[in-house]
């Protein structure tokens, strides 16, 4: 665990001269690393090498800089084009939802070695974004009899990772006809309290894959995995709470209870998801795949709760030097927080006292845990057929019904007794039942463990349906996919609370959501080594749970302005490839429609919690992209990528206030956001990578990415034309209206890679050992920087709630050892 500390502590002068002993002694080192399997990814293959080979359909480019970015971890925090395509698909199913609270991504984040990644469409659902991870697939499919074991260390998202796969190959019956096989993974990971910004990570899983082959050329597989995990989480503050605790990755969740660590921040998931996969081959040239698969469990999170009573967050804006107007009691402050770092983190012990204090020991300070009730279904049917070597079809359709519950459990009492069910976050309006969670069990006492707060349910069902033709010439290729969808949302309140006594109980009415995607690709060949395409599209998308409900934990409402947000756009591609290199050069553009945004925040003028609202807000993206891969010799490859972008806000879109007691709404007009960032992504990017392969079984690599003009995430009410007309100081007027820029930064990333294959009686066994360091110069860089919420509204100074900032963790090592035995 010294060593993991240590990598924090490393001068850049030694980083320099260990990188320089790497490259020195390059041909002694027995090292290798696991991202070599992303690189992997960018370097040519078989079919590079063919002369007439063309990109698969509808993939919009190559550039490898997704994947060097990250190889670098995402630390710039950023969206290729100004979107990612967040689906998870695995075994053949979308996994992705609208209802907030489920996490696709959690559900197997440790298990991921066990998937393999296959293409079983026809090109990508998302020409106008940098996909290039796939699908995923659990089948064990062709692969031989092996058996796979491995760990890791890292001062990175885990500490100690330990895994094991073993995979059986086909196993044949007597009369040949039927096969089949099965594979098990099982991994475990863990960091202690302390060593990870974090604060702790315990995640273990399992997957389970059986596979048979029937005789006509039908298979089924049916997979089943489970990956229960638990850790702290960070979360971001003001550069004042940075710069008092001397720490890059200070996390305000972090305190102490009676002598230990504590973090009332924390995120778990306890989710089994289970597949089954039909798959034949009715025709000589057709195929067919069925899929069913669902997943039931829980994921939840905790946090510091508190009503009637002082705000516990250590860097809140009134504790902190700043908010003092005594330039010698700002001084005093800061020197007490310098000489007693521990002032900046959460003392639950004091927060205990409270709790004690009073007669009745009724709890003001909590943890709750906010639970997710998750039950999802999903169906899908997928068809293709080659009508001709050089004419393409598949037809596609998937059901899907999800079903989220969201309540609160009571996690600790900090002390207390009990806790009333009441609504802390009501403004009073005289009515003894405006607290009430739960009116027809009014004032009920919270023990630990019971339920309370809210319960409603949000229902999700779609159905989904595509085809894709393509044809191919000798010269020329085309494509075309149409995807439509209808949408189906319903609330259902499970009680009744004071607030809301006729909006809160029962079933809403179901809201409707239609949608549809149109693509089209040309293909010219020029030669076997140049050709061009062009990708047209336009689609229309469902608004998510969390913009069309204003608070669904409380009432059916829907916000204002549900437009239909509308997408369109092009790319045109120019691609070079040769046996030695290749290039590409882009050009895109991509305008939305109709965005939405909305925040519950506390407004000064008001003096109470309102519903900001964001509508019709218009972007456009556009860019050039350039990339290329050059085998310098037989062993050095060289990888470049850079990328020029313009990201803006392209009108003044409009806002509503709303009160949170009584939905009235008090204040609406437009903001002025005319030419303002539409993203904080980077609007320039380089990527250079040097890869030195000498052999199979050695490999060298370093990488680095350089961000420039990255914007702060801006909050857009405090930008309103009403707000703007108050302010008469032209300084105040103007740094509001300009965007903020991040500074221009650096961060790279080295691994060393050495195979070894011994023989051990009739079994070949590998020996794979990994180092990899990422951010070796421990750049300080910003993950995430946004605006507050809240805003003086009365005083319009900036200064009273600053930004708020999450940094990177800084230089992280991760090394360790694979087996493999087959």
């Amino acid at each position: 665990m010294s060593l993991l500390r240590s990598c924090f502590k490393v001068s850049n002068s030694m980083r320099i001269i260990i990188l320089i002993m790497c490259l020195i002694f390059i041909p002694k080192l027995a090292w290798c690393q696991i991202e070599e399997e992303v690189f992997q990814k960018n370097v040519l293959t078989r079919q590079d090498y063919q002369e007439d080979w063309v990109p698969t359909l509808l993939k919009s480019t190559s550039m490898p800089l997704p994947s060097l970015a990250k190889l670098n971890g995402y630390v710039f925090h950023w969206n290729v084009r100004g979107k990612m395509d967040d689906a998870t698909k695995i075994d053949g199913l979308n996994w992705k939802s609208s209802l907030s609270g489920w996490s696709a991504s959690l559900a197997y984040a440790s298990l991921y070695k066990a998937f393999q990644i296959v293409n079983v469409e026809i090109g990508n659902p998302n020409g106008l974004v940098n996909s290039w991870e796939g699908q995923l697939n659990s089948s064990v499919g062709n692969a031989p009899s092996s058996l796979n074991a491995g760990m890791r260390f890292s001062n990175s998202s885990f500490v100690q990772e330990y895994w094991l796969h073993y995979k059986s190959g086909w196993l044949v019956k007597k009369r040949r006809t039927n096969f089949w096989a099965f594979q098990l993974f099982a991994s475990w990971q863990q960091a202690p309290l302390g060593l990870l910004p974090i604060g702790f990570k315990k995640s273990s899983g399992v997957l389970l894959n059986a596979q048979k082959f029937f005789k006509k050329e039908q298979t089924i597989s049916w997979s089943i995995w489970w990956n229960p995990s638990s850790q702290g989480k960070i979360s971001p503050s003001v550069q004042e709470a940075f710069n008092l605790s001397h720490q890059r990755n200070y996390n305000p969740n972090q305190g102490w209870y009676k002598g230990r660590l504590w973090y009332a921040g924390t995120k778990s998931s306890a989710i089994p998801m289970s597949t089954i996969q039909y798959e034949k081959k009715w025709a000589p040239n057709g195929f067919l795949q069925a899929n069913i698969g669902g997943a039931y469990g829980i994921q939840s999170q905790t946090q510091l709760d508190w009503t009637n009573t002082m705000d516990p967050r250590p860097d809140y804006y009134k504790y902190l030097p700043s908010y003092s107007k005594d330039s010698l009691m700002r001084n005093q402050l800061t020197q007490f927080f310098l000489t007693h770092p521990q002032a900046l983190q959460i003392n639950y012990d004091a927060l205990e006292k409270i709790n004690q204090s009073n007669i009745l020991k009724r709890s003001f300070y909590i943890i709750n845990r906010k639970m997710s009730e998750i039950s999802i279904v999903k169906a899908s049917l997928l068809g293709s057929y080659f009508m001709t070597p050089y004419i393409q079809a598949q037809v596609g359709m998937q059901l899907s019904m999800n079903k989220v519950r969201s309540y609160n459990i009571m996690e600790n009492l900090i002390g207390g007794d009990f806790f009333y069910n009441y609504n802390g976050w009501v403004d009073d309006n005289g009515s003894e039942n405006n607290f009430q969670n739960d009116i027809q069990h009014p004032n009920r006492k919270i023990k630990k463990g019971d339920q309370w707060g809210s319960d409603a349910v949000l229902t999700h069902q779609q159905v989904n349906y595509w085809a894709i033709v393509k044809k191919e010439f000798l010269k020329h290729e085309i494509s075309l996919r149409y995807e439509a969808a209808q949408n189906i949302f319903q609330r259902i309140g499970l009680l009744q609370n004071g607030l809301f006594p006729n909006r809160s109980l029962g079933k809403s009415f179901p809201l409707f959501f239609p949608e549809f995607q149109i693509q089209g690709q040309y293909v010219y060949k020029f030669s076997g080594k140049w050709y061009a395409n062009l990708i047209l599209q336009k689609q229309t998308n469902a608004p998510i749970s969390n913009e069309i409900y204003l608070d669904p934990s409380l009432h059916d409402a829907t916000a204002s302005f549900l437009l239909p947000e509308v997408v369109q756009g092009a790319v045109f591609s120019i691609y070079y490839r040769s046996v030695s290199s290749k290039w590409d050069l882009s050009i895109y553009t991509r305008s939305v429609k109709n965005e939405t945004e909305k925040n519950l925040f506390y407004h000064d003028q008001y003096g109470a919690f309102v519903y900001g609202m964001v509508g019709q807000k218009n972007s456009n993206f556009k860019g050039i992209e350039w990339s290329g891969e050059k085998n310098i010799s037989s062993s050095i490859q060289f990888i470049w990528a850079s990328t020029w972008n313009d990201y803006v806000i392209t009108n003044n879109p409009l806002y509503e206030f709303k009160m949170t007691n009584d939905l009235f709404k008090v204040e609406s007009g437009s903001l002025l956001l005319k030419n303002m960032p539409a993203t904080s992504s980077p609007q320039m990017v380089h990527a250079i990578s040097l890869v030195y392969q000498p052999n199979f079984s050695f490999r060298f690599g370093i990488t680095g990415v350089y961000a420039l003009k990255r914007s702060a995430n801006f909050n857009p009410f405090r930008r309103s034309q009403e707000l703007l007309h108050i302010i008469q100081e032209p300084n105040s007027l103007n740094n509001l209206m300009a965007p903020y820029w991040l500074p221009n930064q650096m961060v790279w990333n080295s691994f060393i890679s050495k195979n070894a294959q011994m023989h051990w009686g009739v079994k070949k066994t590998t020996v794979k050992c990994s180092l990899s360091i990422k951010n070796i110069f421990n750049t300080l860089i910003p993950i995430l920087v946004f605006e507050q919420s809240r805003y003086d509204y009365i005083g319009n100074k900036l200064e009273k709630f600053p930004m708020k900032y999450l940094y990177d963790q800084g230089v992280t090592c991760t090394a360790g050892i694979q087996i493999t035995i087959q």
